[in-house]
C-alpha cells in the first residue's frame, strides 16, 4: 500500500485544503491505517528490538503494526513529502525510547508547532472508533487551536463520509447504549445479577459483529471500552477485569486474549478472545479450557493472578448462567 498515493488522493479533492486540515488529515490517516504491535509487550528483548527498529516503507507498507518509532519516522517521510518541516523526538530511556513527531508551519500568521503522538494515548486505536485524539496537540497552546481541530475534523469528515463511509457503534453510541440498556433493565424489574449477564451478552456481540477491526491493540482497547462504559463491573476489588494479552511460549505471533469477570462476589467467567480468519471473535470457556490454555499462553504481568483466580472456580465442562 502505497501511502504518499493515497493521501495524495485525498488531497487533490479539494485545492483549497489548508495546512492545518492537511497535517489534521495525516494524522487521522495514520491513525487509521496503522495499529499497535501488541507484541512489543512481550518481554523478549530481541522481539522488541526487531519491532522498534524495522523501518516503515510508505511507499510501499506491508504490515500496518508498528510502534511509536516506526511511525514517528513515517510520519515525518510523509509530512516532508508534502514541504513541512519536522524532527523526531526521542525521550529519555535506559531501553526503547518513546518517540513522537514535531511539525512546524504556519497558520493564520502565527507559528505552529504541533505534536503528534499517536501511540501513547491510543489514538491509533481511538481515531478507528471516532473518538477525539489526544495525541494531536500544541506545543504553543494557541487559543484558536480547539477551532482549527474542529474545522479541519469536519472538512475531513464530509469528504470521508463521501468515500469510505462505514456504520458502527462509536464512542458516544456505545455510552447511549449503556443508558438504554439500564432503562429496560428497570422497566423489567430485573436483577442486577441478571442485568450483569446481559450487559455481557452485548459486549460479546459488539465485539463478534465488528469486522473493521483486525489488530490484536485496537479490539484490546474496543474490548476495554466497552466492559468500562457499559459498566460491567461495579467491583472495586476487581482491578483484573481489564483483558490480558497472552502470548504462545513458542511463537510470539501467536496471541490470545484472557479476562475474568464477574458479578459481585459471584463465580468468575473467563472469556477469551482470539482471532478467527480475518475477524476476532469473544466467548466464554470453563475452567479446564482456561487452565489448558495457560499451560501454553502467557503474560508474565498477570498469568499468576489468572491462574490463582481460575483454581479456585469450581470444576465445570459446561457454562451456565
Amino acid at each position: 500500500m502505497n501511502l504518499i498515493e493515497d493521501i495524495e488522493k485525498f488531497f487533490s479533492l479539494d485545492e483549497h485544503f489548508d495546512d492545518f486540515t492537511k497535517i489534521r488529515y495525516i494524522y487521522l490517516y495514520i491513525c487509521k491505517v496503522f495499529s499497535y504491535d501488541t507484541r512489543f509487550y512481550n518481554h523478549n528483548p530481541a522481539v522488541k528490538a526487531e519491532i522498534y527498529n524495522t523501518p516503515v516503507n510508505v511507499t510501499n507498507v506491508k504490515n500496518f503494526e508498528a510502534v511509536c518509532s516506526t511511525i514517528s519516522n513515517a510520519l515525518v517521510e510523509i509530512l516532508n513529502h508534502f514541504g513541512y518541516e519536522t524532527e523526531v523526538v526521542k525521550e529519555e530511556s535506559d531501553t526503547f525510547s518513546h518517540v513522537y513527531t514535531i511539525v512546524k508551519f504556519i497558520h493564520n500568521g502565527m507559528e505552529y508547532k504541533l505534536r503528534l503522538d499517536p501511540t501513547l494515548k491510543h489514538d491509533v486505536t481511538r481515531v478507528k472508533l471516532d473518538s477525539p485524539t489526544l495525541g494531536f496537540t500544541d506545543e504553543d497552546e494557541h487559543n484558536d487551536f480547539i477551532d482549527a481541530v474542529i474545522y479541519s475534523d469536519k472538512v475531513i469528515k464530509n469528504y470521508l463520509d463521501k468515500i469510505d463511509h462505514d456504520e458502527h457503534y462509536t464512542t458516544i453510541k456505545i455510552k447511549e447504549l449503556n443508558t438504554i440498556i439500564e432503562e429496560s433493565a428497570r422497566n423489567r424489574n430485573i436483577t442486577d445479577r441478571e442485568l450483569f449477564y446481559e450487559k455481557l451478552e452485548y459486549i460479546m456481540c459488539l465485539i463478534n459483529i465488528r469486522k473493521d477491526l483486525k489488530y490484536y491493540s485496537d479490539i484490546d482497547y474496543y474490548y476495554s471500552y466497552l466492559l468500562r462504559n457499559l459498566q460491567i463491573n461495579n467491583n472495586a476489588n476487581h482491578s483484573f477485569v481489564r483483558p490480558a494479552i497472552f502470548y504462545n511460549l513458542d511463537n510470539s505471533k501467536d496471541i490470545i486474549c484472557l479476562s475474568m469477570v464477574a458479578y459481585a462476589n459471584s463465580n468468575f467467567e473467563i472469556l477469551l478472545l482470539n482471532k478467527d480468519n480475518d475477524s476476532f471473535k469473544i466467548k466464554r470457556i470453563t475452567k479446564e479450557e482456561a487452565m489448558n490454555l495457560l499451560e501454553n499462553y502467557v503474560n508474565y504481568d498477570c498469568s499468576y493472578l489468572f491462574e490463582q483466580f481460575i483454581q479456585k472456580m469450581p470444576n465445570t465442562n459446561n457454562k451456565t448462567l
